[in-house]
């Protein structure tokens, strides 16, 4: 900064210290205001400062908001100012009072040393200093591409349609005015800004008693309340909004009741030269970033959002559960913008629930809900107390196919979020100033808050594909100590469950035959290539198989596959309710003919061979499958293969594709 600016900056600050005194503010003897090279105006401890001291006072008669034009009070008017349009103050005073602060704050500007409020506005950035306007919304488009597919840029673009929606619907306040045309989009866009960058919320700076002082005119104080206590404008307090941010809670803001004066009290002693930052509350970098230009070092607060678009049957499920009203306070509002937290892999191995450790309160158990399957519904209905972000041990002993669809959705988007960050930065150049910089300190903190996310799901889905007491395939000592929970659930693959057949070898050679006929592939099969296209009916042709050998030598069945056969029982007393309307129905899933002969045609075929008693060793032969007990075996497998199976990678062991991770159907089967 030159002498000659450092001279009118030292000389615009004192006058408006002195203002503040003049009209019931002041700031501590020991505080000085400074000029950061940085960051601009700042608070500065002067002197050693003790904790508890009142550091900086704002009085009523200074702020400048919405209230200002309603007449409330002695402390709350334009100081003469041009009264805005009546109309459209009642109009916009009900629906949108911060739009009417803000054109009040750009009449004040327009006024210049006439404005009341002139020794405030003197020193704010004004309009044409973009560089002192450092928020991305005025940032240029060469910068700005610097932050596309990160949260920041729809946010971003978000803000800029509102508030030229807002100019626009504000004009009719100033339609009269003779300098009217003065008021443009670039001058609304700036008194959003300087609202948007240094004001406090009404609830925390209006006592509710200056609505009853006896001088007050205004006929709106209902509203004028509401208004206040649901924060519908915010503040400007003079003096007091100079200290800037750093994320720290070292202050406290302050408010007396019966005198409206706001202040700032230090909670810890200050050393002589530190600066004096005030507290914005907990904001994200994302936040940060848009908001006011800048982020902070702190990890804790690199987040990434993800939006939930539920049904409203979904909503109303989720809201039946016991855990929800415990959230009500901490959720977002509709519950459906959620956060994803930089969390290291050492905290989150610490935390008794380490894949939730990454997200906001709720999440998991809304996606749970969303994608819940009609047995699963039901379920969660009739338990409200069963969720799986504060039960998950037992949420995954009943519902262990929602918990790994729950995970692999998520896992899914944020590898989506991944290669959109990775795509879009292969696009851009390298930072070419201070903007750019900062726009690619940022999105590097984004994708790794994603990656981080990321892989602590995916490792716990990997050892969940990897631990299956079926296949005696089990995790590692390591693994094991990280989650023991992964025992309740086991996935099992197309290729291995007729693997699986191997048990039972008359059954299996007359089961591969027949599918190597079908598809006049040659043995053994190649399941990658099986996968593609027919992975639904072979899912249904062995789960109705699998439901017949139960069924023939129940007992044996039972000892020789234990987890397997209590899965079964478990399904088919789950499915009792839903197989009776499907039996009553049909099946509400879409099958081509192609599809429904195939399954007919081996599952008839394979039920003779069972009925012959061929595996001597392992069944009792019994003298036949009636046609009734055979539909219902395909009836109830059909509804399995299609309400028990996720989507997901899983490693192939033998075939073309030997050792690739292939996206497929897998069972989810319970163990309990």
């Amino acid at each position: 900064m030159s002498q000659e600016n450092s001279t009118i900056t030292s000389s615009l600050i004192q006058n408006l210290t002195v203002w503040s005194l003049e009209n019931n503010g002041f700031l501590n003897s020991n505080v000085k205001i400074y000029a950061d090279p940085v960051m601009g105006l700042s608070f500065q401890a002067k002197k050693d400062i003790p904790a508890e001291i009142t550091l900086v006072q704002c009085s009523p008669q200074m702020t400048l908001s919405y209230l200002n034009t309603t007449e409330t009070g002695s402390n709350y008017n334009t100081h003469g100012s041009v009264a805005f349009c009546s109309k459209s103050l009642d109009v916009l005073g009900i629906e949108s009072p911060h739009v009417i602060g803000n054109y009040l704050l750009m009449q004040q500007y327009l006024e210049g040393q006439c404005s009341f409020w002139r020794h405030y506005i003197n020193l704010l950035p004004h309009p044409n200093e973009i560089e002192r306007l450092c928020t991305p919304m005025w940032w240029p488009d060469t910068d700005l591409k610097h932050l596309e597919g990160t949260n920041a840029q729809p946010a971003i673009e978000t803000i800029k349609e509102r508030w030229y929606d807002e100019w626009q619907r504000g004009k009719s306040l100033v339609e009269y005015f003779p300098n009217s045309s003065m008021f443009t989009h670039d001058l609304y866009k700036w008194a959003a800004t300087i609202y948007a960058t240094r004001s406090f919320r009404a609830s925390l700076t209006i006592p509710q008693a200056s609505l009853t002082d006896e001088n007050s005119c205004s006929n709106n104080k209902i509203v004028i309340l509401n208004h206040i206590m649901n924060d519908n404008f915010s503040v400007l307090l003079p003096l007091l909004d100079i200290g800037n941010h750093n994320g720290s809670e070292d202050v406290q803001l302050l408010l007396n009741q019966q005198s409206g004066c706001a202040s700032l009290k230090n909670l810890h002693n200050f050393k002589q030269g530190t600066q004096i930052y005030n507290y914005y509350g907990r904001k994200s970098n994302t936040e940060l970033l848009v908001g006011y230009g800048f982020i902070l070092p702190n990890t804790y607060l690199d987040t990434v959002n993800l939006r939930l678009s539920p049904h409203d049957d979904t909503l109303r499920l989720r809201k039946s559960q016991t855990c929800y009203s415990h959230l009500e306070q901490k959720i977002p509002r509709n519950e459906k913008i959620f956060e994803v937290y930089h969390v290291s892999d050492d905290e989150g191995n610490i935390r008794k629930n380490y894949r939730n450790a990454n997200f906001s309160p709720g999440m998991i158990d809304l996606l749970s809900c969303m994608v819940a399957t009609q047995r699963e519904i039901l379920f969660l209905s009739e338990n409200p107390d069963c969720c799986l972000e504060h039960d998950d041990a037992r949420f995954k002993r009943l519902l262990g196919r929602n918990t790994v669809q729950t995970f692999q959705v998520i896992c899914d988007k944020l590898m989506s979020d991944i290669s959109r960050l990775k795509s879009v930065g292969k696009r851009l150049s390298h930072p070419q100033n201070s903007k750019q910089m900062l726009a690619q300190e940022y999105r590097t903190r984004q994708m790794d808050t994603i990656q981080a996310a990321h892989r602590r799901l995916s490792h716990h889905l990997d050892l969940i594909c990897r631990r299956n007491s079926l296949h005696c395939i089990t995790m590692t000592q390591n693994d094991e100590s990280i989650d023991s929970k992964h025992r309740y659930i086991e996935l099992i693959s197309l290729e291995y469950a007729y693997e699986w057949l191997r048990k039972y070898p008359m059954i299996y050679a007359k089961t591969m035959k027949l599918i190597s006929e079908d598809q006049a592939e040659p043995q053994p099969l190649d399941w990658s290539i099986l996968l593609a296209e027919w992975d639904r009916v072979y899912w249904i042709i062995w789960i109705a198989l699998i439901s017949l050998l139960q069924k023939i030598n129940a007992v044996t069945f039972a000892r020789s596959h234990p987890s397997l056969n209590s899965w079964f029982e478990n399904m088919q007393i789950s499915y009792q309710h839903l197989l009776t309307k499907t039996l009553m129905n049909g099946p509400e899933i879409d099958l081509d003919s192609s599809e429904t002969e195939t399954i007919d045609e081996m599952v008839a075929s394979i039920a003779i061979e069972i009925e012959a008693g061929a595996e001597s060793e392992t069944l009792n032969p019994i003298t036949e499958i009636s046609v009734d007990e055979l539909n219902n075996a395909k009836k109830f497998a059909i509804l399995v293969a299609n309400d028990e199976t996720v989507y997901m990678a899983c490693e192939m062991q033998h075939g073309s594709l030997a050792g690739s991770m292939i996206k497929q159907k897998m069972l989810c089967i319970n163990i309990m």
